[in-house]
């Protein structure tokens, strides 16, 4: 049985505004957990990005994400990624991400990024309220 390691990150802290978070390693990491709160009457969705690398050419080793705030092209390569719900176990498309629409509300997800080397979350849509995002990583070495 080896070691487990626990990596938790704030995404992002009560954000009022469209726009993109800054890249994530998930090298090692098998599953990610995250939390999603969208607070103060959200009018909002938020999306999750994850890439392999930015281009053809990246490495596991070169540590260069893609530009997740820019479009995606053969040397900036990422697109959204599904999560699975761990209320109700619905699968939500990463091109719908997670919507809310007025109400409060905690939601927390899992992302498969065993074949990842990046994620970055999204918020997109927004006209009322904040969300914050927090990301637990598990590496089963």
């Amino acid at each position: 049985m080896g070691n487990i390691e626990i990596i938790r990150t704030t995404i992002f802290d009560a954000k009022a505004t469209t726009g993109v978070s800054t890249a994530q390693s998930v090298v090692g990491s098998d599953n990610v957990m995250v939390t999603i709160v969208g607070i103060d009457s959200p009018d909002l969705t938020i999306k999750c990005q994850g890439s392999m690398g930015a281009s053809l050419a990246s490495t596991i080793l070169d540590g260069v994400p893609p530009v997740f705030s820019t479009a995606q092209s053969v040397t900036n390569m990422w697109d959204y990624v599904a999560m699975y719900d761990l209320e109700d176990g619905a699968f939500v498309d990463g091109d719908t991400g997670v919507v809310f629409s007025g109400s409060a509300d905690t939601r927390q997800f899992i992302i498969n990024t065993e074949p990842l080397l990046w994620v970055s979350f999204q918020v997109t849509a927004r006209s009322a309220g904040n969300v914050s995002v927090v990301m637990l990583a598990v590496n089963n070495n």
